[in-house]
């Protein structure tokens, strides 16, 4: 339409732009009852040919005039207009957007009339984007990065990466999609967390929200996609530990990830759908976080792993599955290393140069907590069944304390099997931590045998067989010194051996002669110094002929 044609037009009282729109709406509103739809009908879908003719006769101008009135009537994603037909057809066209224009649709979309940002998705959230989606497509990708961040706020407030689990919300989930083609995410992310990749990728998703769109984001997640192994190499270490150090973006999103690791953010409306086996790519992810959280230098990420190793280790004895144990394998692998224990070595080096004592507290902490034994197992137990093999601590008399296993039919294996190593890590780092403290209550034990040697007061029959024999770690060391009881007829030696009936114990002297203890009598070490030599060395070769090691030197052969 020529000048001479509007100026024509305005003087025969056609009006503004405004009554021409609104007058094209009524006739839409007629002929479709799709001209009011209901929240939930897809915008793009609006019957509106009327308003869409009188859209193609306004210039640019106008039609971004006509947007933003619009827009001011549906801010904070609620929509109080009824002008369907009239945003579909300014969405339809061309409108001329520049980035300032497109700013103000957006800003107008996602806060209140005071300039407070909307908090929550609103029933009129789909429709309240619909004209900021629509101009954003005008603007040039390489142009959109002033956008970006209202447009992270718009995938926050959505929420829709759920990808079709739970009640469905088409709104949303077109919103989110429209969302997703504006502003693609690094490829990385559908690498790593598809939305077919279970529940971990879910709560992965819905606690970054608009996370994966932020370049060092994108950084974190595409290190995880290099970690192979289930001790990174150090250069790995070291660069995760650079991007940690100089992103927040990337230390925040650590903490999300790994919160999402035992089914955070519980706030979702949706979270059932957080909770369920890992995936075996999940897992390798996950893993790899395990050692970011240990090198990132603070408490927060290795609290967040310690719950998620605790949520994924609280199942029941039997194999568990792959991934979840390689997930159990790697983040026990790293607490283990920022927390110094040994063979962990460089590691350790790597992970805890220059960080705070009250860091490697925490991770020593969060360890303890994960390797706990399981309540089935016997507080004072030696033998624990396990994968199909059963676990043995072996204690020897003097004092030596190994691990081994039995297969079902009793055998010795030579080797940890892998089923209890891979399978099952939990179970057999709280084996190791069994183990370590045996020993310790055997070294102890060891140390009060040597202080008694030669001055011990003695202590009555049944707290001395308490203390000395009830534990089945102390039994062995117990059974290879010699006591000596102070009887009714006089003061015996000899070593102990249980009784079939009635007391639990006797002393064998070294004529073979069995010596009942009753409750009232005194036991204490028996000290060689204080007897003849044949008698010493008629107890030398009885303990050599039983190919018997002492705990402490009791019997050792007086110094040249």
């Amino acid at each position: 339409m020529g000048l001479w044609q509007r100026l024509a037009g305005r003087a025969a009282g056609e009006g503004a732009y405004e009554e021409r729109l609104a007058a094209a709406a009524a006739k839409d509103a007629r002929r479709s009852r799709k001209a009011a739809a209901a929240d939930d009908a897809d915008p793009r879908t609006v019957g509106a040919a009327h308003s869409a003719a009188a859209v193609a006769r306004l210039p640019a101008e106008e039609r971004r005039a006509a947007a933003l009135r619009i827009q001011r009537r549906r801010r904070a994603l609620a929509c109080e207009d009824g002008d369907r037909s009239t945003a579909r057809a300014l969405g339809d066209a061309h409108c001329g957007w520049d980035v300032a224009g497109v700013t103000e649709l957006w800003e107008l979309a996602l806060t209140d009339g005071s300039g407070t940002p909307a908090t929550a998705w609103a029933a009129g959230g789909e429709h309240a984007l619909h004209l900021p989606l629509a101009a954003l497509a005008e603007i040039p990708a390489p142009e959109r990065e002033p956008l970006r961040p209202l447009l992270r706020t718009a995938h926050v407030l959505a929420g829709a990466e759920h990808g079709g689990t739970g009640a469905p919300q088409r709104g949303r989930e077109r919103v989110t999609a429209r969302l997703r083609q504006a502003c693609p995410p690094d490829a990385v992310l559908e690498a790593l967390l598809p939305r077919s990749a279970g529940a971990y990728a879910v709560a992965a998703r819905c606690a970054l929200g608009p996370g994966p769109y932020e370049e060092d984001v994108v950084a974190l997640l595409r290190w995880c996609g290099g970690v192979r192994e289930l001790r990174p190499r150090y250069g790995l270490l070291g660069s995760a530990g650079e991007l940690l150090a100089r992103s927040a973006a990337a230390r925040e999103a650590l903490g999300l990830l790994l919160a999402a690791g035992h089914g955070e953010p519980q706030r979702c409306a949706q979270a059932d759908a957080h909770r369920g086996p890992l995936a075996d790519g999940s897992a390798r992810v996950l893993g790899a976080l395990a050692w970011a959280a240990c090198v990132s230098g603070e408490e927060l990420p290795v609290r967040e792993l310690g719950r998620a190793l605790r949520h994924h280790a609280g199942g029941p004895l039997g194999d568990r599955p792959e991934a979840e144990a390689f997930f159990l394998r790697a983040g026990l692998a790293a607490l283990a290393s920022l927390a110094g224990e040994p063979g962990t070595g460089r590691h350790h080096r790597v992970l805890a140069a220059g960080r705070p004592r009250a860091l490697v507290a925490a991770a020593r902490e969060e360890l303890g907590l994960v390797r706990q034994a399981p309540p089935s197992w016997e507080g004072l137990g030696l033998r624990y069944e396990l994968g199909g093999c059963t676990a043995v601590l072996a204690v020897r008399s003097d004092g030596k304390v190994t691990l081994g296993f039995r297969d079902a039919r009793g055998g010795a294996v030579q080797r940890v099997p892998v089923r209890v190593r891979e399978r099952l890590p939990v179970q057999y780092a709280a084996l190791r931590v069994r183990l370590a403290e045996v020993r310790a209550r055997v070294a102890a034990f060891r140390g009060s045998l040597s202080e008694r040697l030669h001055a011990d007061p003695g202590r009555p029959v049944a707290r001395w067989v308490a203390t000395c024999l009830d534990d089945p770690a102390l039994e062995p060391l117990s059974r290879a010194v010699l006591w000596q009881a102070e009887l009714p007829d006089g003061a015996v030696v000899g070593r102990p051996v249980p009784r079939p009936e009635g007391l639990r114990w006797a002393l064998l002297d070294v004529q073979r002669q069995t010596h009942v203890l009753a409750g009232t009598t005194v036991v204490r070490l028996w000290d060689p110094h204080t007897a003849d030599a044949a008698e010493v060395a008629a107890w030398r070769a009885d303990f050599a002929r039983r190919r018997v090691t002492q705990p402490v030197p009791q019997l050792a052969p007086p110094p040249a």
